[in-house]
């Protein structure tokens, strides 16, 4: 009776920092049995989970023994979100230039591991590392390099002992709030290098962090054919924005904007704002906004194939985002060559050239976007060659061919690996 009640005080214990997936249920049956076996004649004593000297050991264990690698690929959580997606896709980018996965760490659980362990890469969850310093240290400088992933709040403080190169992939854009409540400044301390995927950062880091090593250091984007199209009326310009409903995508700048338009041109155009809800109050007031404009659709997320069928149809890609580090959409929207339309305060605004490769507008000024958009009703011929234009920055930042680039350049000079 009294081994059952060890065995379940431990399970308890262990299970507030592993996921409670079936699939990973076998971790904690295993570390229960291993616990059972080390704990036979009680020196590590009584009960199990007041024994934080047993739990390092039996994580020591697995760790050194199952997570064994050359590279160590930290990301906060395995949501299908934008920064995990660029993860694993930084995962099988390493594993083409170098013959091996990264061990993958997660702080989070979610979908997303499935992917990742279906592919062959090995994955476990920060409740899993070894307790004590040292053992900790063991495991993380057996690595070659560390790559920390997003926010990976969770670690930000476990590496600081060792001497392995660590890189962070930040993905957004920073304030002194956040650095702060992440203590992220700690975190920078101990940090080889910075990659940031949005230009935004650039000046942020120089002034704030000078000393730290940065680069930009964009996501790469494999590329998709998109289907023929499919709208029936060819006399429709069509203007397409996808973002989640919320205010800091700025849906409200857009609805103005078409709004604003004269009646007889906004009857030349087809308006689509696909997205998520993210601020139901919000919503509300936007649907309320719309509802005289018959010419604008506000849609609910869509599968990728009929994404993809929408931006064939569409003739202008646009965001009216308030602050967006490098929305992805606008990149979207230069690899299959569309005209792009956004503000100058998002990333790629740093990237571009105003009326040479894309078009740009004062953030959050519904005039100017309105008379963006009716130049380009009026004249859109004149924007085909702005359009084209605007593919050479997809080419030059974020096809694959670019990435890849970009990785190995990046990590064989932090592994001091010499060019042939």
């Amino acid at each position: 009776m009294k081994d059952f009640i060890q065995k379940l005080g431990f399970l308890l214990n262990i299970s507030r920092n592993l996921s409670t997936d079936r699939r990973y249920l076998k971790t904690l049956r295993n570390i229960v049995k291993e616990s059972s076996i080390l704990n036979k004649n009680g020196e590590f004593g009584l009960p199990l989970f007041y024994s934080p000297a047993l739990l390092s050991s039996i994580l020591k264990k697995r760790v050194l023994e199952k997570y064994r690698g050359k590279f160590l690929l930290v990301t906060h959580e395995f949501s299908r979100t934008g920064a995990p997606m660029a993860g694993l896709m930084l995962a099988e980018t390493i594993k083409k230039i170098y013959g091996e996965y990264p061990i993958v760490l997660g702080c989070a659980d979610g979908p997303l591991r499935f992917e990742f362990e279906n592919k062959g890469i090995k994955t476990f969850l920060i409740g899993e590392l070894p307790f004590f310093r040292n053992d900790l240290k063991d495991f993380l400088d057996s690595f070659d390099l560390i790559i920390v992933n997003s926010f990976a709040s969770l670690f930000f403080e476990v590496p600081k002992d060792t001497s392995v190169p660590i890189v962070w992939w930040n993905h957004e854009v920073l304030d002194m709030n956040s650095i702060k409540k992440m203590r992220i400044d700690k975190f920078l301390t101990f940090v080889s290098e910075v990659w940031f995927v949005s230009p935004l950062l650039e000046d942020f880091l120089k002034k704030h962090f000078s000393k730290v090593r940065r680069t930009f250091f964009p996501y790469g984007l494999l590329e998709e054919k998109l289907p023929s199209k499919s709208k029936t009326d060819e006399s429709l310009l069509n203007f397409l924005l996808v973002g989640s409903i919320e205010k800091r995508k700025g849906i409200h700048i857009f609805i103005d904007a078409i709004s604003a338009l004269p009646e007889k041109m906004r009857e030349k155009c087809s308006f689509k704002i696909i997205g998520k809800v993210m601020e139901q109050g919000y919503y509300k007031k936007m649907l309320d906004r719309a509802s005289n404009i018959k010419e604008l659709d506000i849609l609910p997320p869509v599968s990728h194939d009929e994404l993809l069928q929408y931006y064939a149809d569409c003739d202008v890609v646009v965001s009216s985002s308030k602050s967006d580090p490098l929305p992805i959409v606008i990149t979207e929207g230069f690899m299959h060559s569309k005209l792009c339309l956004f503000p100058d305060s998002i990333g790629q605004a740093l990237l571009v050239e105003d009326k040479k490769n894309a078009v740009l507008f004062k953030t959050g000024n519904a005039k100017d976007l309105k008379n963006k958009i009716e130049d380009i009703v009026l004249n859109f011929d004149k924007y085909h060659y702005i359009a084209k234009e605007g593919r050479k920055i997809y080419e030059e930042y974020f096809s694959m061919e670019k990435f890849s680039e970009n990785v190995k350049s990046k990590i064989d000079s932090l592994l001091g690996v010499q060019w042939c």
